[in-house]
C-alpha cells in the first residue's frame, strides 16, 4: 500500500490534499517529508513537483497549525527559540524554497510573516533568490527596522519604474488618494500596501518599542528613503516629461500622507531640520499640510497645558483661602 501511495502521490494530492495528509498520518507515521520526496521523484516536471509540494505542505500547515504553534511557543518559554520540531521545520524550509518561484512569490510575504517560520533559515533562502519584500518582513521580525525599510524602498523604487509610472498616465490613477479602497490598479494598490508597511514599522515597532529619540530617527530615516524613490525616478532619462510630472503628483500625495502620520511622533524642530536638508529641490507646498497639522496639534496641547496650569493655580488659591479661614476660626 505504501508503494502505491508514493507512486501516485501527485494524483492523490491533486484530488484531495487533506485526505493525502491523513494517509500519511496512517501509513507513514506523519513523515511528510517522505511524501514530498516522493513528489519530487515521481513528478514529470519541476513545475508539477512545486505545485504538488506546495499544495501538500500548505495543507499540512493548515491542519497542524495549532500543533506547530504550540511547539513554537514552547521553545519561547524554554528560551531555546529554535522554532517548531524538525519534522515541520523541514517542511517550512522546503516551502520557502518553492515560494521563491515566480508563480508563488506574491504570497511569500504572507507566509514568512508567521511567527513559527524560522527567520535566519528563511532569510538565507530568500536573500539568495533576491525576494526582497519577503526579506523585508523577516528583518522586521528580527527587529532590524532600518534594514527592513531599506528593502521595502528598493521594491517600491523598482515598482515605480516598472509599473507605477505607466499607471499614472491615467488621470484617475495619478490623482488617487493614498490607500483609497476605490483604487482599481493593482500596482498602485501594491505601492500603497508596501508604504503602509513602512508606516507600521515606524508606528507600531518604532514609536512604541524604541526610545523616543530612536523612534523619531526611524521616522526621519524612512521619509528620507521615501524621497529617494521620487529622486531616482525623476532622474531617469527614459521617461517622458509628462510621465515624470504625473508620477511626482502621485508620489507627493503619498509623501504628504506619510509626513502627516510622522508629525504625530516627531518634534517639529526635527521635521524642519529635515526639510532644510532636502529643501533645495522641493517646495513649501509639499509640506504645508504637515506644518499646519503639527502646529495645530502643538498649539492645542499648549492650550491644554495653559488651561490645566490655570486650574491648578485656582485650586492653590482656593486652598490658601480655606486655610486662612480655618486659622481665623
Amino acid at each position: 500500500m505504501q508503494g502505491l501511495i508514493l507512486k501516485n502521490i501527485c494524483s492523490f494530492v491533486d484530488m484531495d490534499p487533506v485526505q493525502t495528509v491523513r494517509l500519511c498520518d496512517q501509513w507513514f507515521k506523519h513523515n511528510y517529508m517522505q511524501m514530498v520526496e516522493a513528489i519530487n521523484s515521481y513528478s514529470t516536471s519541476t513545475a508539477q513537483a512545486n505545485d504538488s509540494s506546495f499544495k501538500l505542505i500548505n495543507t499540512v500547515l493548515e491542519i497542524k497549525q495549532n500543533t506547530i504553534h504550540e511547539e513554537y511557543m514552547q521553545t519561547l518559554v524554554t528560551g531555546s527559540n529554535i522554532g517548531p520540531s524538525e519534522k515541520y521545520k523541514n517542511l517550512i524550509i522546503k516551502l520557502v524554497g518553492i515560494l521563491c518561484d515566480k508563480k508563488y512569490r506574491k504570497v511569500a510575504m504572507e507566509y514568512v510573516s508567521r511567527d513559527y517560520f524560522p527567520i535566519d533559515d528563511c532569510l538565507a533562502i530568500l536573500e539568495a533568490k533576491d525576494v526582497k519584500d519577503a526579506c523585508a518582513v523577516l528583518y522586521k521580525r528580527k527587529c532590524e527596522y532600518k534594514k527592513s525599510i531599506a528593502l521595502y524602498i528598493e521594491v517600491l523604487t523598482k515598482l515605480s519604474k516598472d509599473k507605477v509610472i505607466s499607471a499614472v498616465f491615467i488621470h484617475e490613477n495619478m490623482q488617487s488618494p493614498f490607500n483609497d479602497p476605490e483604487t482599481k490598479n493593482a500596482n498602485i494598490k501594491r505601492f500603497d500596501e508596501l508604504l503602509t508597511m513602512i508606516i507600521e514599522i515606524c508606528d507600531k515597532y518604532g514609536s512604541r518599542l524604541l526610545e523616543e529619540n530612536e523612534a523619531q530617527d526611524l521616522w526621519l530615516y524612512a521619509i528620507d528613503q521615501i524621497y529617494h524613490i521620487k529622486q531616482e525616478v525623476m532622474d531617469e532619462d527614459e521617461f517622458e516629461a509628462k510621465d515624470l510630472e504625473n508620477f511626482q503628483t502621485f508620489v507627493l500625495t503619498r509623501i504628504q500622507a506619510f509626513m502627516m502620520r510622522m508629525a504625530e511622533y516627531v518634534e517639529l524642530e526635527k521635521i524642519i531640520n529635515f526639510l532644510n536638508k532636502i529643501g533645495q529641490s522641493n517646495t513649501y507646498s509639499e509640506f504645508k499640510p504637515t506644518f499646519e497639522e503639527k502646529v495645530k496639534r502643538e498649539t492645542y496641547h499648549e492650550n491644554i497645558l495653559d488651561n490645566a496650569s490655570d486650574l491648578i493655580n485656582k485650586d492653590i488659591m482656593a486652598d490658601s483661602i480655606l486655610l486662612d479661614a480655618m486659622r481665623v476660626s
